[in-house]
């Protein structure tokens, strides 16, 4: 039997020796710099003025920030001696969220600080990080140090505590166990500082084909990591890959829908590539390649786009009447049509996306000359079967 357990020569080929460093690289981020350093950038002096703006033209007048309610307190620390790395949080002081940004947040919790509820944060100093191990860093709370500073409040109660370089982010990702407030892509940045294989298996992986975890670099972002690594690890999704320790593990059904995505929507997939449709063409990858594709996918890839044809009636608009019984017909154009239109979410993931592909399939085919003479039609036994609650099931000629 065959272990799943990396051997320490796996281990070291999958992870880098100073995996801290090579995600540093990897995400093009700085080198770790004062508090005192990050106040003096272009972006936080124009955040002062923003701020100063706003409560001028607001009117609105400051609560003073009164520590006297905590009753039991460590010694202040001028908190713009406290380091931050980048490894560990976000940037953020020029980078959006959702609409809106931290910029914007940071002023609103500037205008409101309320000790009691910011709590008081811990500096952790890393005996063992070179040229760092006598400096204090912030590894949380960057948002509540920067709205203090816009208060030109400086010094505050803090904790100090020893750790290593190594538990720098494990520290970091403690802080969310209990709330999940953490991004995704931050989770697994600190997972890559911290040697987590897995995640330097996926990694890896998104390097060989070009697309990254993380939203603010150059490569494409791949979005929904918990779909990405069910696509990716899954056993159901990945039976030849199954048994293999991760330092031989390639992820081919998972890299075989990422070329697919590529292949229909080019123009779209070199800035975000679906994670939740993904994961349902691994899925199909999976139920079509033994009897079906035997390795190839551009059978794959002209259904995908037979299917932006309306003419089709693979899918309908539950918002657009034609009749008081018809429903006007749809294209499926975009990734999302399918994972939204055809159920590719929730816990019937898996056999919705196939068995959906698969009546897509011979829908067209029966109705693409061209295509008949090329595909072969599809047994409905399987696609039954998957609707009534198997999870996997292989495709079979008709």
């Amino acid at each position: 039997m065959q272990s799943n357990t990396l051997s320490s020569s796996a281990t070291l080929s999958l992870v880098p020796a100073n995996p801290r460093e090579e995600t540093r690289k990897t995400y093009g981020l700085p080198e770790p710099q004062t508090i005192n350093d990050l106040i003096q950038t272009e972006e936080f002096v124009s955040l002062v003025e923003e701020f100063n703006k706003d409560i001028e033209e607001s009117g609105l007048s400051l609560k003073p920030i009164d520590l006297s309610d905590f009753k039991v307190v460590p010694p202040e620390y001028d908190l713009r001696n406290a380091w931050i790395d980048f490894v560990e949080q976000r940037d953020r002081l020029s980078l959006p969220i959702s609409g809106t940004s931290y910029r914007t947040s940071i002023i609103e919790m500037a205008k409101s600080f309320e000790p009691r509820y910011a709590g008081i944060p811990t500096l952790s100093i890393p005996v063992d990080y070179d040229g760092y191990n006598s400096e204090a860093f912030l590894l949380d709370w960057q948002k509540r140090c920067l709205a203090l500073m816009l208060r030109g409040h400086y010094f505050y109660p803090c904790l100090v505590a020893n750790t290593t370089k190594e538990e720098m982010s494990k520290d970091f990702r403690s802080q969310f166990k209990l709330k999940d407030r953490m991004q995704e892509y931050d989770k697994f940045k600190s997972a890559l500082a911290d040697g987590e294989e897995k995640e330097w298996a996926m990694q890896n992986c998104f390097l060989r084909i070009g697309v990254s975890a993380y939203p603010f670099g150059d490569p494409p972002q791949i979005t929904g990591l918990g779909d990405i690594k069910k696509a990716m690890f899954d056993n159901i999704l990945n039976s030849k890959e199954k048994n293999l320790p991760l330092s031989e593990k390639t992820f081919h059904n998972f890299v075989r829908a990422v070329s697919i995505y590529r292949k229909v929507w080019p123009e779209s997939s070199k800035s975000t590539i679906q994670g939740s449709w993904i994961r349902g063409m691994t899925a199909i990858i999976e139920s079509f390649d033994t009897n079906i594709l035997k390795g190839t996918d551009d059978w794959i890839v002209a259904v995908l786009e037979e299917a932006k044809n309306p003419e089709y009636k693979i899918a309908v608009d539950p918002s657009r009447l034609l009749s008081s019984t018809e429903f006007m017909a749809v294209g499926l154009i975009n990734p999302m049509d399918w994972t939204t239109r055809k159920g590719w979410q929730g816990n019937l993931h898996t056999s919705r996306a196939i068995s959906s592909f698969a009546e897509a399939w011979n829908i067209i085919r029966k109705n693409n000359s061209k295509l008949k003479k090329v595909i072969p039609a599809l047994d409905e036994n399987p696609i039954v079967g998957l609707k009534n609650g198997a999870k996997m099931l292989k495709m079979e000629k008709a």
